[in-house]
């Protein structure tokens, strides 16, 4: 029983006990820092952050030592971007390596991670199981924001095999006088085409347009691409009678633009082209320019004096005589029949084990470009300030139709190799012709 000697004993205590409950709660407070120790700074201890793994890639190249250094400056601003990858750069150009010997280095390993091959090599080496398709390992905003027309020819087997690098384009220019009405529908032509005009050739003004009449409605505001027939082109020419220089300009150095010629005389738009192989329409049109190689321009450099009526010329070299062209030619009417021949791209090879580091690097290198060439990223090409990068963004969007591939297999190169030798070893222009003309019959 309480007395009232114990009572305020008993108060004493609870209140002892209530002050030290207080005291050892806010001791054991984490943001309370004890006024013993308010002079001195709070310590806030970070894990250490793991280091970052160097990578080192090799890239095989075959360039002159102008494009070899361009490739070189270009490397350098992506290693500002992601230093931890380190890219040695080997060119094998003094080695003019075939296409054979390419891949022979490339089954031993000489010729490292990535490698920079020419458009026409990539669906051959894919074949050959010596690469790894690079669409698996790409970022998907990279990817949708590629070209369909160039990328479409990287593609083998429902993959695609290489990231472009250098889309250097053959681009058709006409005269503005191909535009102009003729002053007479009766005129007499002063060369005799040796074959028939195409009947619906003749109903479209010499254009077939590659989307059907049904969407016509829906792609209005696409450019339309043509299919110029050889017969229409000369009938043009022989009407601006006011025009005096030759009919067309022929890369008489490279093979590569009398395919692009080639491809526009080709009527089969449902099957690849065979390369070395000429249909009625190709053949009559190399044989009735190999009777009248006057009507023929032999070099890519023109001057006012040597305008061609039909001015065939890659996209560097439309930067070299840009004034000149735009001057002469209609370039809003510009054609580009096969975007990616004459263009290079990188394959990452499928023994690397820095598959994933060679991706972000060239994912990185993809939004830059070699001077004079096609700007990869549709975005990029979208705010160019070049009229000409924006006119051909509208065309590459577009996706290629089978007659603008060549059906490709194991030995397509080594045919194309033996042409273009033989092409390049043809004393005129005639004899070069007859290279294409021999090798169809």
């Amino acid at each position: 029983m309480f007395t009232r000697r114990t009572i305020p004993f008993i108060i004493g205590s609870i209140l002892l006990v209530a002050v030290a409950f207080l005291f050892l709660t806010r001791a054991l407070d984490w943001t309370y820092v004890s006024e013993l120790y308010k002079d001195e700074p709070a310590v806030v201890v970070v894990p250490d952050a793991e280091p970052v793994r160097t990578v080192e890639l090799e890239l095989g190249v075959m360039l002159p030592e102008e494009q070899y250094n361009e490739l070189v400056l270009l490397s350098q601003r992506v290693s500002e971007l992601h230093p931890h990858i380190r890219v040695k750069i080997k060119n094998f150009f003094d080695d003019h390596l075939t296409f054979e010997e390419w891949e022979k280095l490339a089954q031993l390993g000489g010729l490292g991670d990535v490698q920079l091959v020419n458009n026409e090599w990539v669906v051959p080496l894919a074949i050959q199981g010596l690469f790894q398709p690079v669409d698996r390992l790409m970022n998907n905003d990279v990817l949708s924001d590629q070209f369909p027309s160039v990328v479409d020819a990287l593609r083998w087997n429902g993959y695609m095999w290489a990231i472009p690098y250098e889309t250097n384009p053959y681009i058709l220019f006409m005269h503005k006088q191909a535009f102009e009405e003729a002053e007479s529908n009766d005129l007499t032509p002063e060369i005799t085409i040796p074959f028939v005009l195409d009947e619906s050739l003749a109903l479209k003004g010499g254009v077939i347009p590659t989307n059907p009449s049904s969407e016509q409605d829906e792609q209005q505001d696409q450019p339309e691409m043509m299919n110029l027939s050889f017969e229409y082109l000369l009938d043009r020419y022989q009407q601006a009678k006011s025009f005096e220089g030759p009919l067309m300009s022929i890369d008489s150095e490279h093979m590569n633009g009398i395919l692009v010629w080639l491809s526009m005389w080709y009527k089969d738009q449902d099957q690849p082209m065979q390369l070395g192989m000429l249909n009625e329409t190709q053949y009559d049109a190399l044989h009735f320019l190999q009777q009248n190689v006057e009507l023929m321009k032999p070099s890519m450099e023109i001057d006012e004096s040597s305008i061609p009526f039909l001015y065939l010329v890659t996209l560097k070299q439309y930067y070299e005589q840009k004034e000149l062209i735009d001057t002469n030619y209609v370039t809003s009417k510009l054609q580009i029949p096969l975007p990616w021949l004459n263009g290079k791209s990188f394959m990452i090879s499928a023994g690397t084990k820095e598959a994933e580091a060679a991706m972000l690097w060239l994912e990185t290198l993809n939004r830059y470009q070699p001077e004079g060439t096609v700007v990869h990223r549709k975005i990029y090409a979208s705010y160019s300030n070049d009229s000409m990068q924006l006119l051909i963004k509208d065309i590459l969007q577009q996706k290629l139709l089978a007659s603008q591939h060549f059906a490709v297999d194991l030995h397509w190169v080594n045919r194309y190799e033996q042409l273009e030798q033989q092409w390049r070893e043809g004393a005129s222009l005639s004899e070069k012709l007859e290279v294409f003309i021999n090798g169809s019959q």
